[in-house]
């Protein structure tokens, strides 16, 4: 879980920086030129936020944030003792995210788009950090419950060495 956090805080932030590329390239005083610069820019964070999630986020060799990690996994000593994982495809992040090559454009991304996508990863991040919690909960959960198993074997043995 720390892994696919720690993907998705680095997709929060190319986010956050595409939101000030858009404000940038709205602002009046920019000209055709600079708007190219700042539209590079931008369509090379897209595309870094298309690769980490298409393909280099991954544990294992699953992809985390491409929809490929989900089902039922053992968290238990015992039969049934399961919990869901499930981690939302964000491959479709930047699809709806158009450019910043004109004014309007920028626009469109400041006021829909990129505010619209941040919260989706936002989502998912608290929802991968629910199931860290669980887990951690769980795990903490079964190394006391197998400290208490050996402190009982002990016992059981000590009082076998004594006969």
């Amino acid at each position: 879980m720390p892994t696919a956090d720690g993907w998705m805080q680095r997709i929060s932030e190319m986010l956050s920086r595409m939101h000030e590329l858009a404000v940038e390239s709205n602002d009046a005083t920019k000209g055709d030129a600079d708007r190219t610069n700042i539209e590079a820019d931008f369509s090379a964070l897209k595309s870094e936020i298309n690769r980490i999630v298409d393909s280099a986020a991954k544990f294992n060799g699953k992809g985390l944030l491409n929809g490929s990690v989900g089902g039922v996994t053992q968290v238990g000593a015992d039969s049934g003792q399961t919990t869901s994982l499930n981690i939302s495809n964000l491959s479709t992040v930047v699809d709806s995210i158009g450019g910043v090559a004109t004014a309007s454009a920028a626009n469109a991304v400041i006021t829909e788009t990129v505010q619209t996508q941040t919260d989706a990863v936002a989502t998912t991040r608290a929802s991968v950090g629910g199931l860290q919690s669980r887990f951690e909960n769980t795990r903490s959960g079964l190394l006391n419950y197998e400290d208490n198993i050996r402190s009982a074997e002990s016992k059981i043995r000590d009082v076998d060495a004594t006969r």
